[in-house]
Protein backbone atom coordinates (compact mmCIF):
# COMPACT_ATOMS: atom_id res chain seq x y z
CA UNK A 1 0.00 0.00 0.00
CA UNK A 2 1.54 3.71 -1.27
CA UNK A 3 1.24 6.76 1.09
CA UNK A 4 -1.12 8.01 -1.21
CA UNK A 5 -3.19 5.27 -0.67
CA UNK A 6 -3.74 6.82 3.05
CA UNK A 7 -5.32 9.99 2.07
CA UNK A 8 -8.72 10.20 3.03
CA UNK A 9 -10.94 11.08 0.46
CA UNK A 10 -11.10 14.32 -0.42
CA UNK A 11 -10.94 13.48 -4.23
CA UNK A 12 -9.77 15.67 -7.62
CA UNK A 13 -7.48 14.49 -10.37
CA UNK A 14 -3.86 14.90 -9.01
CA UNK A 15 -0.51 14.46 -10.29
CA UNK A 16 2.15 12.14 -8.36
CA UNK A 17 6.09 11.71 -8.60
CA UNK A 18 5.82 8.01 -9.60
CA UNK A 19 2.20 6.76 -10.56
CA UNK A 20 -1.59 8.02 -11.30
CA UNK A 21 -4.05 6.81 -8.86
CA UNK A 22 -6.02 4.44 -10.14
CA UNK A 23 -9.09 4.58 -8.09
CA UNK A 24 -11.94 6.36 -10.45
CA UNK A 25 -13.81 8.00 -7.80
CA UNK A 26 -11.15 9.43 -5.59
CA UNK A 27 -10.17 10.71 -9.00
CA UNK A 28 -13.21 12.05 -9.13
CA UNK A 29 -13.82 13.29 -5.68
CA UNK A 30 -10.22 15.15 -5.84
CA UNK A 31 -11.51 16.50 -9.26
CA UNK A 32 -14.48 18.51 -7.79
CA UNK A 33 -11.95 20.22 -5.14
CA UNK A 34 -11.12 23.56 -6.56
CA UNK A 35 -11.55 25.71 -3.56
CA UNK A 36 -8.88 23.84 -2.11
CA UNK A 37 -4.89 22.67 -2.20
CA UNK A 38 -4.70 19.18 -1.50
CA UNK A 39 -1.00 17.62 -1.57
CA UNK A 40 0.56 15.15 0.11
CA UNK A 41 4.43 15.20 1.12
CA UNK A 42 6.90 12.61 2.17
CA UNK A 43 8.74 11.85 5.30
CA UNK A 44 10.97 14.86 4.35
CA UNK A 45 8.80 17.31 3.46
CA UNK A 46 8.95 17.28 -0.70
CA UNK A 47 5.97 17.75 -2.19
CA UNK A 48 4.77 14.10 -3.64
CA UNK A 49 1.27 15.15 -4.72
CA UNK A 50 -0.55 18.37 -6.41
CA UNK A 51 -4.56 18.91 -7.40
CA UNK A 52 -6.17 21.18 -9.25
CA UNK A 53 -7.16 23.13 -6.35
CA UNK A 54 -3.34 23.52 -5.62
CA UNK A 55 -2.68 24.50 -9.36
CA UNK A 56 -5.34 27.21 -8.78
CA UNK A 57 -4.48 28.51 -5.15
CA UNK A 58 -0.82 28.92 -6.25
CA UNK A 59 -0.61 29.91 -9.33
CA UNK A 60 1.68 26.61 -10.65
CA UNK A 61 1.48 23.10 -12.39
CA UNK A 62 2.17 19.99 -10.21
CA UNK A 63 4.95 19.36 -12.80
CA UNK A 64 6.75 22.25 -11.56
CA UNK A 65 5.94 21.50 -7.74
CA UNK A 66 6.14 18.28 -7.33
CA UNK A 67 9.41 17.14 -5.67
CA UNK A 68 9.85 20.70 -4.59
CA UNK A 69 10.83 21.27 -0.49
CA UNK A 70 7.17 22.37 0.97
CA UNK A 71 8.83 25.59 2.09
CA UNK A 72 8.93 26.83 -0.88
CA UNK A 73 4.83 27.48 -0.74
CA UNK A 74 6.09 30.12 1.45
CA UNK A 75 7.65 33.62 0.42
CA UNK A 76 11.28 34.14 0.59
CA UNK A 77 11.29 36.24 3.82
CA UNK A 78 8.98 33.63 5.86
CA UNK A 79 11.18 30.58 5.24
CA UNK A 80 13.61 31.73 7.74
CA UNK A 81 11.34 31.02 10.72
CA UNK A 82 10.86 27.85 9.24
CA UNK A 83 7.19 27.48 10.24
CA UNK A 84 6.10 25.06 7.84
CA UNK A 85 8.89 22.43 9.53
CA UNK A 86 7.98 23.46 12.92
CA UNK A 87 4.04 22.19 11.91
CA UNK A 88 6.00 18.94 10.23
CA UNK A 89 7.44 18.34 13.68
CA UNK A 90 4.08 19.01 15.18
CA UNK A 91 2.21 16.76 12.96
CA UNK A 92 4.45 14.07 14.48
CA UNK A 93 4.01 14.50 17.78
CA UNK A 94 0.27 15.58 17.73
CA UNK A 95 -1.23 13.61 13.80
CA UNK A 96 -2.20 16.56 13.15
CA UNK A 97 -2.01 20.29 13.47
CA UNK A 98 -3.11 23.76 11.82
CA UNK A 99 -2.17 27.17 11.80
CA UNK A 100 -2.65 30.76 9.42
CA UNK A 101 0.18 31.87 7.54
CA UNK A 102 1.15 33.27 4.28
CA UNK A 103 2.21 31.23 1.39
CA UNK A 104 3.09 32.43 -2.05
CA UNK A 105 2.36 32.29 -5.75
CA UNK A 106 3.18 34.24 -8.78
CA UNK A 107 0.96 37.34 -8.24
CA UNK A 108 2.46 37.51 -4.56
CA UNK A 109 1.84 36.00 -0.78
CA UNK A 110 -1.57 35.28 0.51
CA UNK A 111 -2.95 34.54 3.99
CA UNK A 112 -4.02 30.90 4.38
CA UNK A 113 -5.21 28.43 6.87
CA UNK A 114 -3.17 25.61 6.67
CA UNK A 115 -4.32 21.97 8.00
CA UNK A 116 -1.41 18.82 8.19
CA UNK A 117 -2.36 15.63 8.86
CA UNK A 118 0.45 12.72 9.32
CA UNK A 119 -0.14 10.09 7.25
CA UNK A 120 0.79 5.97 8.25
CA UNK A 121 1.71 3.22 6.70
CA UNK A 122 0.20 0.16 7.10
CA UNK A 123 3.05 -0.97 9.84
CA UNK A 124 2.18 2.40 11.50
CA UNK A 125 5.53 3.46 10.33
CA UNK A 126 5.94 7.66 9.59
CA UNK A 127 4.91 7.89 5.53
CA UNK A 128 4.30 11.33 5.12
CA UNK A 129 1.74 13.92 5.42
CA UNK A 130 -0.94 15.17 3.68
CA UNK A 131 -1.26 19.06 3.41
CA UNK A 132 -4.64 20.74 3.09
CA UNK A 133 -4.48 25.01 2.51
CA UNK A 134 -7.13 27.25 1.84
CA UNK A 135 -7.09 31.42 0.93
CA UNK A 136 -8.30 33.61 3.93
CA UNK A 137 -7.92 36.46 1.43
CA UNK A 138 -11.92 36.99 0.61
CA UNK A 139 -12.41 36.05 4.15
CA UNK A 140 -10.13 38.49 5.70
CA UNK A 141 -11.78 41.13 3.56
CA UNK A 142 -15.95 40.37 4.22
CA UNK A 143 -14.40 39.97 8.41
CA UNK A 144 -12.87 43.74 7.98
CA UNK A 145 -15.81 45.01 5.82
CA UNK A 146 -17.67 43.60 8.41
CA UNK A 147 -15.76 44.97 11.23
CA UNK A 148 -15.87 48.43 9.95
CA UNK A 149 -19.56 47.96 9.13
CA UNK A 150 -20.54 47.09 12.42
CA UNK A 151 -18.22 50.21 13.88
CA UNK A 152 -19.94 52.41 11.63
CA UNK A 153 -23.23 50.89 13.08
CA UNK A 154 -22.29 50.94 16.49
CA UNK A 155 -21.21 55.00 15.97
CA UNK A 156 -24.42 55.74 14.71
CA UNK A 157 -26.51 54.39 17.30
CA UNK A 158 -24.07 55.32 20.18
CA UNK A 159 -24.51 59.14 18.61
CA UNK A 160 -28.47 58.67 18.57
CA UNK A 161 -30.70 61.26 20.30
CA UNK A 162 -33.38 58.44 20.34
CA UNK A 163 -32.95 55.65 22.61
CA UNK A 164 -32.33 51.88 21.26
CA UNK A 165 -32.89 49.51 23.09
CA UNK A 166 -32.69 45.36 21.92
CA UNK A 167 -34.99 42.60 24.02
CA UNK A 168 -34.93 39.13 23.53
CA UNK A 169 -38.41 37.00 23.33
CA UNK A 170 -38.44 36.81 27.04
CA UNK A 171 -38.99 40.39 27.21
CA UNK A 172 -35.18 40.86 28.92
CA UNK A 173 -32.78 43.51 27.85
CA UNK A 174 -29.99 42.57 25.42
CA UNK A 175 -28.47 45.64 24.92
CA UNK A 176 -28.72 49.69 24.88
CA UNK A 177 -27.69 52.93 23.78
CA UNK A 178 -25.90 56.07 25.54
CA UNK A 179 -29.40 57.85 24.50
CA UNK A 180 -31.44 55.00 26.45
CA UNK A 181 -29.18 55.75 29.67
CA UNK A 182 -29.81 59.43 29.51
CA UNK A 183 -33.94 59.27 28.42
CA UNK A 184 -34.24 56.85 31.52
CA UNK A 185 -31.33 57.87 33.50
CA UNK A 186 -30.27 53.70 34.44
CA UNK A 187 -26.57 52.87 33.17
CA UNK A 188 -26.53 50.59 30.93
CA UNK A 189 -25.76 47.73 33.47
CA UNK A 190 -28.48 48.55 35.28
CA UNK A 191 -30.28 47.67 32.46
CA UNK A 192 -28.67 44.63 30.92
CA UNK A 193 -30.62 41.42 31.65
CA UNK A 194 -33.85 43.21 33.53
CA UNK A 195 -37.01 42.67 32.08
CA UNK A 196 -37.99 46.13 29.99
CA UNK A 197 -41.30 46.42 31.52
CA UNK A 198 -38.93 47.94 34.36
CA UNK A 199 -39.44 51.23 31.96
CA UNK A 200 -43.36 50.93 31.79
CA UNK A 201 -45.81 52.33 33.72
CA UNK A 202 -48.86 50.08 35.17
CA UNK A 203 -50.82 48.33 33.41
CA UNK A 204 -48.89 47.95 30.49
CA UNK A 205 -45.87 46.58 32.23
CA UNK A 206 -47.49 43.59 33.79
CA UNK A 207 -49.20 42.93 30.51
CA UNK A 208 -46.32 43.29 28.17
CA UNK A 209 -44.61 39.71 28.09
CA UNK A 210 -48.08 38.65 27.40
CA UNK A 211 -47.96 40.77 24.61
CA UNK A 212 -44.70 39.45 23.68
CA UNK A 213 -46.38 35.49 23.70
CA UNK A 214 -49.18 36.25 22.11
CA UNK A 215 -47.19 38.07 18.98
CA UNK A 216 -44.46 35.01 19.11
CA UNK A 217 -47.78 32.15 19.22
CA UNK A 218 -49.84 33.83 16.56
CA UNK A 219 -47.92 36.65 14.50
CA UNK A 220 -50.24 38.90 15.21
CA UNK A 221 -48.76 42.40 15.86
CA UNK A 222 -50.12 45.42 18.14
CA UNK A 223 -47.47 47.54 17.80
CA UNK A 224 -44.10 46.05 15.68
CA UNK A 225 -43.90 47.63 12.54
CA UNK A 226 -46.57 50.22 13.45
CA UNK A 227 -45.67 52.71 15.47
CA UNK A 228 -47.17 54.47 18.50
CA UNK A 229 -47.02 57.21 21.05
CA UNK A 230 -46.75 55.54 24.75
CA UNK A 231 -45.77 56.58 28.17
CA UNK A 232 -42.38 55.54 29.55
CA UNK A 233 -41.26 55.46 32.91
CA UNK A 234 -37.58 57.04 34.06
CA UNK A 235 -35.87 55.72 36.99
CA UNK A 236 -37.19 58.31 39.33
CA UNK A 237 -40.47 56.96 38.56
CA UNK A 238 -41.38 60.06 36.13
CA UNK A 239 -43.72 59.35 33.32
CA UNK A 240 -43.13 61.14 30.08
CA UNK A 241 -44.13 60.89 26.30
CA UNK A 242 -42.46 59.26 23.67
CA UNK A 243 -42.75 57.70 20.46
CA UNK A 244 -41.67 54.19 20.04
CA UNK A 245 -41.17 52.59 16.47
CA UNK A 246 -40.59 48.51 17.52
CA UNK A 247 -39.38 45.57 14.80
CA UNK A 248 -38.69 41.73 15.10
CA UNK A 249 -35.44 40.16 13.82
CA UNK A 250 -34.37 36.58 14.32
CA UNK A 251 -30.75 35.84 15.61
CA UNK A 252 -30.78 32.42 16.34
CA UNK A 253 -34.09 33.18 17.99
CA UNK A 254 -36.51 36.36 18.30
CA UNK A 255 -35.36 39.62 18.72
CA UNK A 256 -36.88 43.10 19.31
CA UNK A 257 -35.97 46.33 18.55
CA UNK A 258 -37.38 49.37 19.95
CA UNK A 259 -36.29 52.70 19.06
CA UNK A 260 -37.71 55.39 21.30
CA UNK A 261 -38.00 59.91 21.34
CA UNK A 262 -38.69 61.41 23.87
CA UNK A 263 -41.41 63.79 22.24
CA UNK A 264 -42.57 66.17 25.85
CA UNK A 265 -41.79 69.03 24.58
CA UNK A 266 -43.84 68.29 21.16
CA UNK A 267 -46.73 67.31 23.36
CA UNK A 268 -46.26 70.25 25.43
CA UNK A 269 -46.35 72.67 22.24
CA UNK A 270 -49.47 70.52 21.08
CA UNK A 271 -51.31 71.11 23.95
CA UNK A 272 -50.06 74.51 23.87
CA UNK A 273 -52.01 75.26 20.59
CA UNK A 274 -54.90 73.13 21.34
CA UNK A 275 -55.06 75.32 24.73
CA UNK A 276 -54.71 78.51 22.57
CA UNK A 277 -57.51 77.54 19.74
CA UNK A 278 -59.83 76.30 22.21
CA UNK A 279 -59.37 79.82 24.38
CA UNK A 280 -59.90 81.80 21.24
CA UNK A 281 -63.02 79.04 20.00
CA UNK A 282 -64.58 79.68 23.33
CA UNK A 283 -64.18 83.62 23.27
CA UNK A 284 -65.67 83.01 19.59
CA UNK A 285 -68.77 81.42 21.43
CA UNK A 286 -68.76 84.30 24.02
CA UNK A 287 -68.79 86.77 21.62
CA UNK A 288 -71.36 84.98 19.78
CA UNK A 289 -73.73 84.22 22.99
CA UNK A 290 -73.54 87.86 24.78
CA UNK A 291 -73.13 90.40 21.38
CA UNK A 292 -74.53 88.45 18.60
CA UNK A 293 -77.52 87.09 19.76
CA UNK A 294 -78.43 89.48 22.19
CA UNK A 295 -78.61 92.38 18.90
CA UNK A 296 -80.34 89.35 17.12
CA UNK A 297 -82.99 89.25 19.97
CA UNK A 298 -83.44 92.95 19.98
CA UNK A 299 -83.83 93.13 15.88
CA UNK A 300 -86.63 89.90 16.33
CA UNK A 301 -88.25 92.42 18.70
CA UNK A 302 -88.31 95.13 16.60
CA UNK A 303 -89.26 92.82 13.75
CA UNK A 304 -92.20 91.18 15.97
CA UNK A 305 -93.20 95.23 16.86
CA UNK A 306 -93.04 96.32 13.33
CA UNK A 307 -95.34 93.45 12.20
CA UNK A 308 -97.75 94.45 14.50
CA UNK A 309 -98.06 97.93 14.46
CA UNK A 310 -98.82 97.11 10.65
CA UNK A 311 -101.66 95.07 11.24
CA UNK A 312 -102.98 97.34 13.60
CA UNK A 313 -103.08 100.14 10.59
CA UNK A 314 -103.33 97.85 7.76
CA UNK A 315 -107.02 97.73 7.48
CA UNK A 316 -107.98 96.91 3.92
CA UNK A 317 -105.03 98.31 2.28
CA UNK A 318 -103.48 95.41 0.54
CA UNK A 319 -99.85 96.84 0.58
CA UNK A 320 -99.42 97.54 4.36
CA UNK A 321 -101.26 93.52 4.74
CA UNK A 322 -98.36 92.68 2.37
CA UNK A 323 -95.67 94.31 4.74
CA UNK A 324 -97.25 92.91 7.54
CA UNK A 325 -96.52 89.48 6.07
CA UNK A 326 -92.78 90.46 5.14
CA UNK A 327 -91.90 91.47 8.90
CA UNK A 328 -93.32 88.53 10.33
CA UNK A 329 -90.74 86.28 8.09
CA UNK A 330 -88.13 88.65 8.98
CA UNK A 331 -89.03 88.22 12.92
CA UNK A 332 -89.54 84.55 12.39
CA UNK A 333 -86.00 84.16 10.54
CA UNK A 334 -84.05 86.03 13.14
CA UNK A 335 -85.59 84.25 15.52
CA UNK A 336 -84.87 80.49 14.12
CA UNK A 337 -81.10 82.12 13.37
CA UNK A 338 -80.80 83.32 16.94
CA UNK A 339 -81.77 79.69 17.92
CA UNK A 340 -79.07 78.29 15.16
CA UNK A 341 -76.86 80.46 16.84
CA UNK A 342 -77.33 79.56 20.31
CA UNK A 343 -76.71 76.12 19.76
CA UNK A 344 -73.17 76.79 17.98
CA UNK A 345 -72.39 78.68 20.75
CA UNK A 346 -73.10 76.25 23.46
CA UNK A 347 -71.21 73.91 21.25
CA UNK A 348 -67.63 76.17 20.99
CA UNK A 349 -68.53 76.87 24.85
CA UNK A 350 -69.12 73.51 26.48
CA UNK A 351 -69.76 72.89 30.36
CA UNK A 352 -67.51 73.90 32.51
CA UNK A 353 -65.37 70.21 33.32
CA UNK A 354 -63.41 69.28 36.01
CA UNK A 355 -62.20 65.68 37.87
CA UNK A 356 -65.56 65.87 40.16
CA UNK A 357 -67.66 67.02 37.22
CA UNK A 358 -66.93 64.99 34.06
CA UNK A 359 -69.53 62.05 34.66
CA UNK A 360 -71.93 65.54 35.25
CA UNK A 361 -71.00 66.83 31.84
CA UNK A 362 -71.07 63.31 30.19
CA UNK A 363 -74.38 62.95 31.24
CA UNK A 364 -75.61 66.39 29.88
CA UNK A 365 -74.42 65.43 26.37
CA UNK A 366 -76.08 62.31 26.53
CA UNK A 367 -79.32 64.49 27.23
CA UNK A 368 -78.53 66.82 25.23
CA UNK A 369 -78.38 63.96 22.20
CA UNK A 370 -81.65 63.03 23.49
CA UNK A 371 -83.01 66.31 23.33
CA UNK A 372 -81.76 67.73 19.66
CA UNK A 373 -81.85 64.55 17.89
CA UNK A 374 -84.24 62.08 18.81
CA UNK A 375 -82.00 59.41 19.58
CA UNK A 376 -81.97 57.01 22.40
CA UNK A 377 -78.55 57.95 24.01
CA UNK A 378 -77.88 56.44 27.57
CA UNK A 379 -74.87 57.45 29.92
CA UNK A 380 -73.64 55.30 32.73
CA UNK A 381 -70.77 55.75 34.93
CA UNK A 382 -69.07 56.91 38.42
CA UNK A 383 -71.03 59.88 39.88
CA UNK A 384 -67.29 61.47 41.34
CA UNK A 385 -63.55 60.43 39.87
CA UNK A 386 -60.38 61.99 41.58
CA UNK A 387 -56.83 62.08 40.30
CA UNK A 388 -57.69 63.43 37.19
CA UNK A 389 -56.52 66.83 36.64
CA UNK A 390 -58.32 69.65 34.47
CA UNK A 391 -56.34 69.04 30.84
CA UNK A 392 -57.76 65.11 31.45
CA UNK A 393 -60.92 65.91 32.00
CA UNK A 394 -61.05 68.29 29.56
CA UNK A 395 -59.51 66.08 26.56
CA UNK A 396 -61.74 62.78 27.74
CA UNK A 397 -64.89 65.08 27.50
CA UNK A 398 -63.73 66.09 23.93
CA UNK A 399 -63.23 62.90 22.77
CA UNK A 400 -66.77 61.67 24.02
CA UNK A 401 -68.12 64.44 22.21
CA UNK A 402 -66.60 64.38 18.75
CA UNK A 403 -67.35 60.39 18.51
CA UNK A 404 -70.64 61.44 19.56
CA UNK A 405 -70.94 64.12 16.90
CA UNK A 406 -69.11 61.21 14.08
CA UNK A 407 -72.04 58.82 15.07
CA UNK A 408 -74.73 61.61 14.27
CA UNK A 409 -72.99 62.54 11.11
CA UNK A 410 -72.08 58.95 9.86
CA UNK A 411 -73.56 55.95 11.57
CA UNK A 412 -77.46 55.79 10.88
CA UNK A 413 -77.47 54.67 14.33
CA UNK A 414 -81.07 54.49 16.52
CA UNK A 415 -79.00 54.22 20.07
CA UNK A 416 -75.86 55.40 21.73
CA UNK A 417 -73.98 54.30 24.99
CA UNK A 418 -71.69 56.48 26.75
CA UNK A 419 -69.75 54.77 29.47
CA UNK A 420 -67.53 55.99 31.85
CA UNK A 421 -65.73 52.97 34.21
CA UNK A 422 -62.72 51.65 35.90
CA UNK A 423 -60.76 48.27 35.51
CA UNK A 424 -57.61 46.93 35.86
CA UNK A 425 -55.57 50.45 37.03
CA UNK A 426 -56.96 52.21 33.60
CA UNK A 427 -60.10 54.26 33.53
CA UNK A 428 -62.14 54.15 30.27
CA UNK A 429 -64.36 55.81 28.35
CA UNK A 430 -66.19 54.17 25.98
CA UNK A 431 -68.93 55.59 23.40
CA UNK A 432 -71.12 52.77 21.53
CA UNK A 433 -73.74 52.66 18.89
CA UNK A 434 -76.01 50.54 16.62
CA UNK A 435 -75.38 52.07 13.40
CA UNK A 436 -74.03 50.96 10.49
CA UNK A 437 -70.14 50.34 11.69
CA UNK A 438 -66.63 52.16 10.74
CA UNK A 439 -64.09 50.54 8.30
CA UNK A 440 -60.71 50.77 7.89
CA UNK A 441 -60.57 53.39 5.28
CA UNK A 442 -62.24 55.36 7.61
CA UNK A 443 -60.40 54.77 10.27
CA UNK A 444 -57.58 55.88 8.66
CA UNK A 445 -59.40 58.72 6.89
CA UNK A 446 -61.44 60.31 8.97
CA UNK A 447 -60.53 63.71 10.53
CA UNK A 448 -62.82 63.50 13.30
CA UNK A 449 -60.50 59.87 14.75
CA UNK A 450 -57.54 61.68 14.26
CA UNK A 451 -58.64 64.30 16.33
CA UNK A 452 -59.74 61.99 19.47
CA UNK A 453 -56.60 60.31 18.94
CA UNK A 454 -54.36 62.84 19.28
CA UNK A 455 -56.19 64.32 22.44
CA UNK A 456 -55.38 60.70 24.03
CA UNK A 457 -52.03 60.94 22.93
CA UNK A 458 -51.77 64.42 24.94
CA UNK A 459 -53.09 62.96 28.11
CA UNK A 460 -51.12 59.23 27.63
CA UNK A 461 -53.89 57.30 26.86
CA UNK A 462 -55.05 54.70 24.49
CA UNK A 463 -57.67 54.89 21.96
CA UNK A 464 -59.29 52.59 20.11
CA UNK A 465 -61.94 51.80 17.75
CA UNK A 466 -63.42 48.71 16.76
CA UNK A 467 -66.06 47.13 15.01
CA UNK A 468 -69.41 46.27 17.65
CA UNK A 469 -71.46 43.03 18.14
CA UNK A 470 -73.09 42.41 16.17
CA UNK A 471 -73.15 45.83 14.28
CA UNK A 472 -71.96 49.32 15.37
CA UNK A 473 -68.89 51.02 16.16
CA UNK A 474 -67.19 50.89 19.58
CA UNK A 475 -64.42 53.85 20.35
CA UNK A 476 -62.38 53.29 23.41
CA UNK A 477 -60.05 55.87 25.29
CA UNK A 478 -58.35 54.06 27.75
CA UNK A 479 -56.15 55.98 30.92
CA UNK A 480 -53.73 54.64 33.36
CA UNK A 481 -55.91 55.74 36.37
CA UNK A 482 -54.26 54.97 39.78
CA UNK A 483 -57.24 56.01 41.86
CA UNK A 484 -55.90 58.35 44.94
CA UNK A 485 -55.87 56.81 48.70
Amino acid sequence: MSDLDQLPETGGSIHTANSPLHDEIYEQFIEAVHDYAVLTLDSAGCISSWNHGAERLFGRSGADALGRPVEELCPPADRADRKLQRCLSAADALGRTDLELRLTRGDGSFEARVDLSLLRSATHEGGGYCLIAHDLTVYRQRLRELTDQKRRLRSIVETAIDAIIIIDNRGLIDSVNRGAERMFGYAQEELLGRNVSLLMPEPYASEHDGYIQRYLQTGNARIIGIGRTVQARRKDGSLFPADLAVSAFEDGRPYFTGILRDVTVRKSLEAEILHIAETEQRRIGQELHDDIQQQLTGLTLFARHLADGLGAVAGDDPRLASLQKIALRIANGLRETNQSLRELARGLVPLHVDSEGLSAALASLAKQVRELYAIDCAYAGEPTLSGLDAQQTTHLYRIAQEAVQNILKHASAKKVSIRLFERDAQLALEISDDGVGVDREAQSSGRGLHIMAHRADLIGAVLTVRRGEPDGTIVCCALPFPRSA
